[in-house]
């Protein structure tokens, strides 16, 4: 039996008059035989199809009964919200979805929330600061690639139950820290509030280098990996104006723990 991938989706510049309907058009090229292109309701919970054309990827092929069983509307729905929401991050300035930063302590703006890991046992106050985390934490959780049963892992990962952690995710979906998810497939992407913070973020670190005297601000932070628990402690060197220039200090076997141990660090230089 053949194998049904994901198809690719663009969407198109929308006009005024798509704007005013609501609408944005799309098309898609899947590897499966098809292409196909059409319209879709946005602005809702999930994308609605509208309309949509199908054609066979071969100039020459038919539109048969047997490609049409191949077409899915709800695999194309969930990639125009992937789509989507790319859309509204590089709107907000943040262009890259392939890293959401996890600050280590004392590295967030003054205005940022701070973030504490691990969680306390107990009753925990369902911060702005905690749905950022969760919403985080769900995005690797989900990403592509990634084993199925993301909820276990982080119920794991937080030291609650699973219905606990179920209930963190959909607040964060309700608060607008993750997008919306589509019907019947897991995942999402980031959304509006996890996306405008990351670039009001950066907006921060920018203004703050322009009232220091060597003009850059530095900002230390842990990139995971796509699997298991290590990840790679990054320095930014953040200027007012420009781009930022990166590097890559160290390997951490276990990411959460250097978090933890720089928090640790910070707590005690407090005191």
């Amino acid at each position: 039996m053949e194998s049904r991938r994901d198809p690719q989706v663009s969407l198109e510049p929308a006009t005024a008059d798509d704007e005013e309907a609501g609408v944005r058009r799309f098309s898609c090229q899947s590897g499966d035989g098809w292409h196909a292109a059409g319209v879709v309701a946005v602005g809702h919970t999930t994308p609605a199809v509208r309309s949509i054309e199908v054609r066979a990827a071969d100039p020459t092929g038919d539109v048969t009964a047997s490609l049409f069983r191949r077409v899915s509307i709800g695999l194309i729905v969930a990639e125009i919200q992937k789509a989507l929401e790319v859309d509204d991050a590089r709107k907000l300035g943040a262009e890259s979805l392939s890293e959401v930063p996890l600050y280590v302590a004392g590295d967030q703006p003054a205005e940022a929330a701070a973030i504490e890991l691990p969680l306390p046992d107990g009753y925990v106050r369902m911060t702005d600061a905690l749905l950022r985390r969760v919403a985080e934490e769900y995005l690797l959780a989900t990403a592509p690639g990634q084993p199925p049963r993301a909820l276990d892992r982080l119920a794991a990962t937080f030291g609650r139950p699973q219905e606990t952690v179920r209930t963190w995710v959909a607040r964060a979906r309700k608060e607008g820290w993750l997008g919306q998810g589509v019907r019947g497939r897991a995942g999402a992407g980031p959304g509006p509030r996890l996306l405008g913070y990351k670039a009001s973020e950066e907006a921060t670190y920018r203004a703050q280098a322009a009232q220091s005297q060597s003009l850059t601000v530095e900002r230390t932070w842990v990139k995971p990996d796509p699997d298991g628990k290590g990840g790679t402690v990054m320095h930014d060197s953040i200027p007012a104006v420009g781009g930022i220039e990166r590097t890559e200090i160290e390997r951490v076997a276990d990411w959460r723990k250097y978090v933890d141990g720089r928090q640790a660090e910070a707590d005690s230089s407090s005191d």
